[in-house]
């Protein structure tokens, strides 16, 4: 890859991507047998774009979008279990709306 290229996709914003309608989250517990660790936290299960005409791949006849969701513990790399806890969040915009300082 070179430096150009580099840059140019260190700097997009949310105006050069397409931007998920929806995530789908899971609270994930490390518990193999074998070197579990006891990690818990959520796990993106998937980024969604909601499809007007419902011609997309999955079940509800939206589309599934690239993300990382893999299923191993950040700790000790065993795999996670999904425990029946999924939530469907929708965006409500720029994350920095949520991230500004509190006025102290």
């Amino acid at each position: 890859m070179t430096k150009e290229q580099r840059d140019r996709l260190e700097n997009l914003t949310a105006n050069d991507v397409r931007v998920p309608d929806y995530a789908v989250l899971t609270f994930a517990v490390c518990t193999d047998p074998h070197k579990g660790c006891g990690w818990g936290g959520w796990l993106m299960e998937g980024a969604f774009e909601v499809s007007p005409n419902k011609s997309g791949v999955l079940a509800n006849g939206d589309h599934a979008m690239p993300s990382v969701n893999n299923q191993i513990c950040p700790t000790c790399k065993a795999t996670l279990f999904r425990t029946d806890s999924a939530q469907v969040f929708d965006f409500a915009g720029d994350a920095a709306i949520r991230m500004k300082p509190i006025a102290r």
